[in-house]
């Protein structure tokens, strides 16, 4: 009876594996998603880009264990690739925190959520015979950083720009500007309000190359922003943290 059914499970496991597998790591991103948006929140709202980016790499994780076609399994493996990036930048993100105990107290999340996704993708990489599927995850590997690097350059550009009071009015200049009021830089459950957008290369840069306006109040940055970028909201309609003084985010007079 007991071998009947160890092999009854078997074959159930190995029909449904992709299912279970998708499910599994559903539950996780479900469960991660939970975390942040109702109880420790971490990750505020990402730029449209990054949105793009997350949802397009978790779709494709959850939905790589089935078989598909080549040309599909192609685009998955590559945002595979990148999705590894994601985990790496999410994990490094949380740890790298204002306050120390509260590095350690979310120790689990950089643990628990994005290091999962790249041991199941090692796991499942290795067993990857065709040539072509295993390049297209090595150059989702690369792009990335490629793509970092050239926004690191434009990032330099604007931040000189800008301490040289040669304002341009690009992407990086916006971004610049809008930090610590608008686009937030670093975590930390203790700030009160705390700025809701959050652009991942922005922070990168922020703690690698610096802030041409660190010397400036934010009610300068808030001047200047509205003098320089006044076609762009100053405020986003929505906090970030659920801790009960954000909410004053949304009636600060420092907008005013």
């Amino acid at each position: 009876m007991s071998v009947f059914r160890f092999m009854f499970l078997k074959k159930f496991f190995k029909k449904y594996s992709p299912l279970l597998y998708s499910l599994f790591n559903l539950s996780i991103f479900y469960f991660l998603w939970y975390l942040n948006t109702y109880k420790w929140q971490s990750f505020c709202v990402p730029v449209d880009w990054a949105q793009i980016l997350l949802i397009a790499c978790v779709s494709t994780y959850i939905l790589h264990f089935y078989k598909w076609p080549k040309f599909l399994r192609v685009v998955i493996w590559f945002l595979n690739g990148c999705f590894i990036w994601v985990c790496f930048y999410c994990a490094w993100f949380v740890l790298d925190s204002d306050d120390a105990l509260m590095s350690i107290f979310y120790l689990f999340l950089p643990i628990i959520g994005p290091m999962i996704p790249i041991f199941i993708l090692k796991f499942n990489f290795s067993k990857i015979d065709d040539l072509l599927i295993k390049r297209s995850f090595y150059i989702g590997l690369i792009v990335p950083f490629v793509i970092l690097l050239l926004n690191a350059s434009l990032y330099f550009n604007a931040y000189h720009n800008i301490q040289n009071k040669r304002m341009q009015h690009g992407y990086w200049e916006e971004k610049i500007v809008g930090m610590h009021f608008k686009y937030h830089t670093r975590m930390c459950l203790f700030d009160g309000w705390r700025p809701p957008m959050h652009e991942p290369m922005l922070v990168v840069f922020n703690r690698i190359i610096g802030d041409p306006l660190v010397k400036h109040s934010l009610i300068d940055r808030i001047n200047i922003y509205k003098k320089e970028f006044p076609n762009e909201p100053i405020r986003v309609k929505c906090t970030c943290s659920e801790i009960p003084n954000a909410k004053t985010y949304l009636n600060d007079p420092v907008f005013d």
